[in-house]
């Protein structure tokens, strides 16, 4: 972790939206490259700060809300190959081991900000082995009334706040450890 006026940042650029937390604009979002097609602004906060998605890198799971999850989901089981197990806590779930998570057998999705931004998630930052050869989803239907980014996404992910220039930066990366 580094701070200060002279960090280097990593990646391309897209805009905060919100003053109290790092609210960003998505677009879009890819199942191994097919797009979804999420209604306009679906992810954008509303003109008196409501909605929107957020980084947060202090919730663990990522939260989206109906109107773009469910049409993720739908794309995401037409692209999965593993046997779909009994979904736990409202995410989805597989049988499959943790080997399974670098095989290919689930699809990498990518979420696509404002400013250009692509940002790949692949199976092992979307999903989780909980033994007893179950992988479930880190992200799942929201009813805050907002959408939220979370930590487990953030994977191997080198994420910058420049907050003088209101910018957030992402670069896919590989983190040792």
């Amino acid at each position: 972790m580094e701070f200060g006026n002279y960090v280097q940042l990593w990646g391309k650029p897209t805009p905060m939206k919100g003053k109290n937390f790092y609210y960003v604009n998505l677009e879009d979002i890819s199942v191994n490259g097919e797009r979804v097609h999420i209604p306009p602004r679906t992810f954008h906060i509303g003109q008196h700060g409501r909605g929107g998605l957020i980084l947060d890198s202090g919730t663990p799971l990522t939260y989206l809300v109906s109107a773009g999850y469910w049409p993720l989901k739908a794309l995401f089981l037409n692209h999965a190959k593993l046997e779909l197990d009994i979904p736990v806590n409202g995410r989805m779930c597989y049988y499959g081991e943790y080997a399974d998570l670098f095989r290919g057998l689930l699809p990498t999705m990518t979420f696509h900000f404002e400013g250009g931004l692509d940002v790949d998630v692949p199976p092992a930052a979307s999903f989780k082995y909980y033994g007893n050869n179950r992988v479930c989803a880190v992200f799942k239907e929201s009813n805050l009334g907002l959408s939220i980014f979370g930590s487990l996404m953030q994977r191997n992910l080198m994420v910058g706040y420049d907050l003088g220039e209101e910018k957030i930066y992402m670069a896919n990366t590989k983190c040792i450890g």
